[in-house]
């Protein structure tokens, strides 16, 4: 009898459990709403924004609000942007494919590009304590990379202050790959750094062209005068017996470009070497 009633009890449990399932309602996927629209206006270069977008999940914005500039999770960072002038959007755009993009395969630009690059007209440093503004060429967030002198004064810039903003614009790209963990540093090149105890006293024993405590600043300093200097002058500028005595920095420079050669197959110094497009 004890037997029947424990039989009983299961069937009863099991037709419950049937009927539940069938009156659960059938679960849909949540649709992610995206934080900005595209197009952003009508002009020729859209498209190929649109199409960026669509290959690398990146935002090219020409069009943005003070905080998506200045938010860093936790506060804003030390410099605000003027929009871009969008008459220069497409000089900016041709830039970028030719002197950043051109260089990295579309495996290693999708670890590397961050959420978001905002196009502006001017980035100014806002910690400044001199009377003269002090203008960037480019700043970072945890989710972007910006850009400055997209407008008018671009068509004036000489072809060494363009390669200068080329520097900028691969260094910013790596120091943000290397703050969001896409991209590691090559352990050559930050053997014997605790960044902890890196100051105005000690940074150029250490090989390093800043007193920084942030590893991902410390790449910039490297691959920006990387990129923007060819082979013979990064050893005339950094690499003589005088700014170089103990050879610190030829050893970070030359385990920096083996590492990303060997790991990558990409030549920081040939960027560098070549002349603008």
């Amino acid at each position: 009898m004890k037997n029947y009633l424990k039989i009983c009890f299961y069937v009863i449990t099991l037709i419950g459990l049937l009927v539940s399932c069938k009156k659960e309602a059938v679960l849909e996927p949540s649709v992610i709403k995206l934080e900005y629209s595209l197009p952003q206006g009508n002009h020729a270069y859209d498209s190929r924004i649109v199409n960026f977008y669509q290959t690398y999940k990146t935002f090219i914005l020409y069009q943005f609000t003070d905080a998506d500039f200045r938010w860093n999770f936790n506060g804003n960072i030390s410099y605000v942007a003027q929009q871009a002038d969008p008459a220069h959007v497409e000089t900016a755009l041709n830039f970028f494919d030719k002197e950043l993009f051109a260089y990295y395969s579309p495996e290693l630009l999708k670890t590397m590009l961050p959420y978001k690059i905002l196009l502006c007209k001017k980035i100014e440093y806002t910690m400044n304590t001199e009377e003269t503004p002090v203008y960037s060429d480019v700043a970072s967030t945890q989710t972007h990379i910006a850009f400055s002198n997209v407008d008018a004064g671009w068509d004036s810039f000489s072809a060494a202050r363009k390669i200068k903003a080329r520097g900028q614009l691969h260094g910013v790209l790596w120091s943000s790959a290397v703050a969001r963990g896409k991209m590691e540093q090559a352990p050559a090149f930050i053997e014997g750094i605790n960044y902890s105890y890196v100051g105005s006293w000690n940074y150029k024993s250490f090989g390093m062209f800043n007193p920084t405590s942030v590893a991902a600043d410390d790449i910039f300093d490297y691959v920006s005068r990387i990129t923007s200097h060819t082979k013979e002058a990064f050893e005339a500028e950094y690499l003589n017996a005088d700014f170089d005595p103990t050879g610190v920095y030829r050893r970070r420079y030359e385990a920096l470009l083996a590492y990303y050669k060997t790991k990558y197959n990409l030549d920081l110094q040939a960027i560098g070497d070549a002349n603008l497009h």
